[in-house]
């Protein structure tokens, strides 16, 4: 991969961070790999191609925005309803609650796949 192409592995975060909330691992990931794959086979930067960015930027906000109205929040500690204290992310491995992430991941997957069928990406 060339450093114009990676430059677009976060060229969506503006739409996710400014959701105002601690956000989920599995949306940053899904935000990170939009970008890449949006970059792919562009000449140039994210800033260099305003357009493009801005609209990685509005589907990523979507996906955000779809996320939210399913779970309510994008906050893993309230999706998990999990406390991550330094006891808690012991227990977090040992009582395998990271298990409940995959409706979480089913969600974001889904909705990447649809987004790739409707050829967006």
């Amino acid at each position: 991969m060339n450093p114009e192409e990676s430059s677009w592995i976060a060229s969506g975060y503006l739409g996710a961070i400014s959701s105002g909330q601690t956000t989920c691992g599995l949306l940053a990931s899904a935000t990170a790999a939009l970008g890449l794959a949006f970059g792919k086979g562009k000449s140039g930067t994210p800033e260099e191609n305003e357009a493009d960015r801005q609209k990685i930027i509005g589907l990523v906000n979507k996906l955000y925005r779809d996320f939210i109205e399913k779970f309510r929040t994008t906050e893993c500690k309230t999706l998990l309803q999990y406390d991550f204290s330094a006891e808690g992310q012991k227990r977090f491995i040992e009582e395998k609650i990271y298990t409940k992430c995959n409706g979480f991941m089913d969600f974001v997957l889904n909705w990447c796949m649809d987004l790739e069928e409707q050829e967006k990406v």
